[in-house]
């Protein structure tokens, strides 16, 4: 089993500061390649989504074309642009697929420890005008807050967080992208 993070994907927002700084000719584009990756994943696989996965006036209908044709577990933390739980609770009811829809904020241990949440901690690199932010704990060795929201590049946010925006990564990381990356930024 492969495990997959990610966030921010806003399929069908047609702004173009989303589609156009990740470097797509036009929405479609980028709505194609993100949905490409969806069906890449397989039964085997989960997905840890961490937010804000369309953005548009249909976008439950979006949401549950995802959870239909997606084949991975997915666990899903709701973002600022989701709609809300019950209604991504009923969204889930539709597939058959394992589908566990969460509140931000929540531990997870694989055997590492995550705290999975949409929003970054106060002081991270983008979180300055973000009223969502918690206030997360000192960093602690081993725990890896895991956080989109930013539509940063960077990928280290503060020490301990790690964001795992489709516009840090460009692709969906896994689990073992994101220890890599803890490792190699001494944030052990």
């Amino acid at each position: 089993m492969t495990i997959y993070v990610s966030s921010d994907w806003h399929i069908q927002h047609d702004k173009d500061f989303i589609w156009k700084e990740r470097g797509f000719e036009t929405l479609t584009d980028h709505d194609v390649e993100i949905l490409k990756h969806v069906d890449a994943l397989l039964e085997t696989d989960m997905l840890i989504f961490v937010g804000d996965m369309a953005m548009s006036v249909n976008r439950k209908a979006l949401i549950a074309d995802v959870f239909d044709r997606c084949r991975a577990k997915i666990i899903f933390c709701r973002g600022n642009h989701d709609p809300t739980l019950k209604q991504l609770t009923e969204l889930s009811k539709g597939t058959t697929r394992e589908r566990i829809i969460v509140n931000s904020y929540r531990l997870l241990s694989l055997p590492d420890t995550f705290i999975l949440g949409h929003y970054p901690p106060t002081d991270a690199e983008g979180a300055s005008h973000n009223s969502h932010a918690f206030d997360a704990p000192e960093y602690v060795k081993g725990v890896t807050i895991v956080h989109g929201h930013t539509h940063s590049k960077i990928r280290r946010s503060k020490l301990g967080a790690v964001n795992v925006c489709w516009d840090a990564w460009g692709r969906f990381p896994t689990i073992e992208d994101v220890r890599s990356y803890t490792r190699e930024h001494n944030y052990e």
